[in-house]
């Protein structure tokens, strides 16, 4: 049952305003016997410190009422209803408060109904049913249950923790000029492989630097956060990196300065977008950015990327209110901000970096709700250019995963690459669809590719032959053939991943292999979930692999990859066996 507080709409609905019904009560304990204070919760918009001084002071004489979240400038929609807490000067009032109060507060008159009485009275009175247009002035009342010193704590912990980590983003933002959009699972392999001595030393004359990582920015997108001598240029090199454009989704190039706003709001979008285009309080766009500047004389156009696309619709309704407001511009400012998502000049990146998610804000601490950087930056992208495009069919997907693992191969290993394995012969086991075979036939341009595989292919190439069985079943056919594999690779779903090094040695021993020849394996691992697990369980491959040196079997320039073409789970071995 609800008590039932309310006050009429008009006077006429004032002087039924008499409804009483039972208020719902917590359980008391020692602990709240010793409290003199209540809480009232959902409190109507019409609800006051002095109605509810009317409504409770019959009980005992009361210290303070306060009321919180009644003229918060938030939705009440998305936030609970405004509360109140009443302390009176004894726990014996407080307890009388929750127990015996039904008396229905007249607006006009005061009370209409007495000042008090036992639960059980009145309970079939006629006049239980609200009136239509009466609101109710509050729907809870109990005895306050203030947290323990543990519950405290902890909320105290989280608190200081997420401070922690909102200023160790704008501690990255104070040396960030470009920033990756990542799928998460790719976050700390592309990490990783930027910070390589092989990479830094490919992008030496563009000076970068990994300064930071924002792990799940947004559902299943992560930020990872660089600086550059030239954040343009490396956003164009990696845009064209065949390896590393396939990990990231989208580069945003963004001034050194992150900007506190609240983009839900139409001021913080407008900051937002004179801060992306350098503009200073007259809105001049002539100003100096990290030591570039355009010119006012030039006439450019924009194409908008925003992170998280959310916040997309608010900016382009704010560059649209710059547009149409002549108010306050000069004759430095620019007549309109053009923008062309196909014919652009130039880029125009706003990335939300840090949007505080807890219950509340940090009052205190934070200012604005998010942290957001922008910039402006020539293009670095073709609107006919997306290296993802190619990824429709399962051909292409295993195709760019043999395209990847050559690629970082080829990288680290420089006495390898394409030409020495012109001609060759390959075993690809497990082909089917045929991405790996499309691969080795016409990129690594092998004159002959045996793929084995029981199901079916989808390629049908003249250097291509299909052994339609198992592996163990097509070995002795390939040497009847007198044929040598300079390339052997892998990609079977395996349920023991170590059977997948087992096949190569058969091979080997069958003497189907080249003196020489070079081998990629895919392992993947069945059980476990964590990245230390995944790792261990291919180490253990791969020490198996050099453990055979005692009984003669040589290897060389073996290496462990976690591609991005790669699962959680896999892991490619690459190298040379003799």
């Amino acid at each position: 049952p609800l008590q039932s507080y309310a006050f009429s709409a008009s006077a006429s609905e004032r002087a039924k305003a008499t409804a009483t019904a039972t208020i719902p009560t917590s359980p008391t304990t020692d602990a709240s016997l010793s409290n003199s204070r209540i809480f009232i919760g959902g409190l109507s918009e019409g609800c006051t410190k002095n109605l509810l001084q009317k409504s409770f002071q019959p009980f005992g004489t009361i210290l303070e009422i306060s009321i919180v979240g009644m003229n918060d400038n938030v939705k009440k929609s998305s936030q609970r209803k405004p509360f109140a807490f009443v302390t009176f000067d004894s726990p014996k009032s407080a307890k009388a408060a929750i127990s015996n109060h039904r008396t229905v507060l007249d607006v006009e008159n005061g009370y209409s109904n007495g000042d008090g009485g036992d639960n059980n009275n009145n309970n079939n009175n006629d006049n239980t049913k609200e009136e239509p247009n009466n609101q109710l002035l509050f729907r809870q009342v109990e005895m306050e249950n203030p947290r323990n010193q543990k519950d405290r704590s902890r909320s105290n912990a989280a608190r200081q923790k997420e401070q922690a980590y909102r200023d160790s983003i704008l501690d990255m933002c104070k040396s960030t000029n470009l920033i990756l959009q990542v799928q998460t699972t790719h976050a700390e392999r592309l990490s990783s492989y930027l910070e390589t001595d092989t990479i830094q030393n490919d992008y030496s004359e563009l000076k970068f630097k990994v300064e930071g990582l924002n792990g799940a920015a947004r559902r299943n997108m992560s930020l990872l956060f660089l600086s550059s001598s030239d954040p343009t240029g490396l956003a164009l090199r990696l845009h064209h990196d065949p390896i590393i454009a396939r990990a990231m989704k989208k580069c945003y190039v963004v001034n050194k300065t992150a900007v506190e706003v609240e983009l839900s709001e139409e001021k913080g979008n407008e900051k937002t977008i004179y801060s992306a285009l350098a503009m200073d309080t007259a809105m001049a766009m002539n100003m100096d950015v990290q030591g570039e500047s355009v010119s006012k004389n030039e006439e450019v156009s924009y194409r908008l990327h925003a992170f998280p696309p959310s916040i997309q619709s608010n900016l382009l309704t704010a560059i649209n209110k710059i547009n149409t407001d002549t108010a306050g511009k000069d004759a430095s400012s620019p007549e309109t901000i053009t923008l062309n998502p196909r014919t652009f000049t130039d880029v125009l990146s706003v990335v939300q970096v840090y949007t505080y998610k807890g219950r509340g804000n940090l009052q205190k601490e934070v200012k604005e709700n998010g942290v957001v950087m922008s910039g402006v930056s020539p293009s670095f992208v073709s609107i006919n250019s997306n290296i993802g495009n190619e990824e429709d069919s399962a051909v292409n997907r295993a195709y760019f995963k043999l395209q990847e693992a050559m690629g970082r191969y080829y990288r680290d290993f420089n006495d390898t690459n394409e030409s020495i394995f012109h001609d060759s012969v390959a075993l690809d086991c497990g082909a089917a669809p045929g991405g790996w075979s499309k691969f080795l036939a016409d990129d690594m341009k092998c004159k002959m590719v045996y793929s084995v595989d029981p199901g079916k292919m989808t390629i049908d190439l003249a250097n291509v032959d299909h052994l339609q069985m198992k592996i163990q079943d097509a070995i002795p056919i390939i040497k009847e053939r007198n044929a040598k594999i300079k390339i052997f690779v892998s990609d079977m779903c395996l349920h023991e991943m170590e059977a997948q090094l087992e096949f190569l040695l058969l091979a080997r021993k069958e003497g189907i292999l080249e003196a020489e020849t070079f081998f990629v394996l895919t392992l993947k691992v069945t059980g476990g979930y964590s990245k230390a697990h995944f790792d261990g369980e291919a180490k253990k491959v791969m020490d198996a692999l050099h453990a055979k040196a005692d009984v003669g079997i040589k290897t060389r320039d073996t290496v462990t990859y976690h591609l991005f073409s790669n699962r959680n789970g896999e892991r490619t071995i690459m190298g040379y066996i003799q």
